[in-house]
């Protein structure tokens, strides 16, 4: 076999992040290796690591594998031959094959079959930068870019550019094998939407500790059976320069800096000294108080018990209600020119403001994780 003929490494298997559904499951073949690349000096390392960089899904074979039987798929297949987008299918054991029109359509026509709780295949030619560096245990070496198909849940567009991990081996700077391939996903933040709302959720409450009496709360509330979130760090700018994190960590009650947190000693309370050096460093801060959470179906009188016991303790602490919004998301979501399936999740959040007694949706701020079109995971959400 010539070195340039890819042979698989370990199993091929992408999981869209944080889906049920398989994201794809493949081999990787040989592709042609692109004559217009330039020449490059080949690395002499032999070695099996892993390679983070930006591929191009550059093009998808004209069908399609489908993976579900029932009526909703049975209808999926006849919308798309009837409109003209697929030529013919073709059962094959368990699975349908559909002939495409133009390869382009893909990731509609998957789409099409999704919604029928199918699951949907196509083969992918995917392109590497013409170099990429892979790094092993303590050793890394640059290798020729490379090319092959893989078999994929289209979800991303011909042309599309995505970050993604995979294992390579190298020999004499060519790749000659690949596994373990996962795309990365994309953050997109304050990202507005209309949400439906779901039954409104009963209040709940927390009782929130002073900073300075965290830790001589935490064996009482212990003792009353509560969950207890020690918040043992400051919270300053998350655009602190260097200079100003450098000087905070010198001080001896700190345990690590990181723009936006200083994590400090568990039994370090001093705020005043802590408040005279975040402001001899230049630095804007807060004190956030330690959570003491009582077991599902508490009720106020519990909770109002539980922070009598820590006030005769001398704790200065305090109750928080706080009103939960259930909703769920739209089909789609809209963000930067691109339309992300959302597929109806369901999230909680903070009522922060008051809705018209008969709303029926809610405005909602999100940030999220996507892969391709799919939203895979909800990062941060809070009302509009």
């Amino acid at each position: 076999m010539e070195k340039k003929q890819l042979y698989i490494i370990g199993a091929v298997v992408l999981v869209l992040l944080f889906l049920i559904e398989p994201f794809a499951i493949g081999l990787m073949s040989n592709s042609q290796k692109g004559a217009a690349q330039p020449a490059k000096q080949k690395g002499s390392l032999s070695l099996t690591g892993t390679v983070f960089t930006n591929i191009t899904i550059a093009k998808y074979q004209p069908y399609i594998i489908v993976k579900g039987r029932g009526e909703a798929v049975e209808k999926a297949k006849q919308r798309l031959l009837e409109s003209g987008n697929a030529t013919y299918a073709a059962s094959s054991g368990d699975s349908l094959i559909i002939s495409l029109r133009d390869s382009r359509l893909a990731p509609a026509a998957a789409a099409e079959f999704e919604g029928a709780n199918a699951t949907v295949l196509a083969t992918a030619l995917i392109i590497t930068p013409p170099t990429i560096r892979v790094e092993g245990r303590g050793i890394s070496t640059e290798a020729e870019g490379t090319s092959f198909n893989l078999q994929i849940n289209p979800i991303f567009e011909e042309g599309s550019r995505v970050g993604a991990t995979f294992t390579a081996a190298v020999e004499g700077g060519e790749v000659v094998g690949i596994g373990n391939f996962y795309p990365l996903p994309e953050l997109l933040r304050g990202i507005e939407v209309e949400a439906e709302l779901l039954p409104s959720q009963p209040e709940s409450y927390e009782i929130e500790v002073r900073w300075e009496d965290r830790a001589k709360a935490r064996e009482l509330a212990s003792s009353l059976g509560a969950s207890y979130r020690e918040k043992s760090y400051i919270l300053t700018s998350p655009n602190a320069s260097q200079q100003q994190l450098e000087a905070m960590k010198a001080k001896e009650y700190v345990t690590g800096v990181r723009p936006g947190l200083i994590s400090v000693r568990n039994n370090f309370t001093n705020s005043t000294k802590a408040g005279q050096d975040l402001s001899s460093a230049g630095l804007e801060y807060e004190l956030p108080p330690s959570v003491a959470t009582l077991p599902n179906g508490s009720s106020k009188q519990d909770y109002e018990s539980a922070l009598a016991r820590l006030e005769e303790a001398g704790i200065n602490a305090w109750l928080s209600a706080k009103s939960t919004l259930a909703a769920k998301l739209p089909p789609f979501i809209e963000a930067g020119g691109k339309r992300y399936k959302a597929q109806g999740i369901g999230i909680e959040t903070e009522k922060t403001a008051p809705l018209p007694s008969n709303a029926t949706s809610v405005r909602l701020i999100l940030d999220f994780e996507a892969v391709g079109n799919r939203v895979a995971r909800i990062t941060d959400v809070k009302q509009a």
